[in-house]
């Protein structure tokens, strides 16, 4: 459990807000994620997994290739 715990956390604080927002069901839409880092990257995951078209913003060249 202690290495599943983080993941169980960045997780439900990006699931909740595709929740909130209707992302959960329904038309694919397009998803922006501000920020490529630890969170970013889950929600990066999540989104995706939905079937959504994400968009990653973020202000450092270098995460584009984690964004991918």
């Amino acid at each position: 459990m202690d290495k599943a715990s983080p993941i169980l956390c960045a997780g439900i604080t990006m699931y909740s807000p595709l929740k909130h927002w209707g992302y959960t069901t329904g038309e694919k839409k397009t998803v922006g994620i501000v920020g490529v880092g630890g969170l970013g990257t889950m929600g990066i995951k999540i989104a995706n997994a939905l079937g959504h078209r994400v968009v990653a913003i973020s202000t450092s060249a270098n995460k584009e290739i984690l964004a991918k």
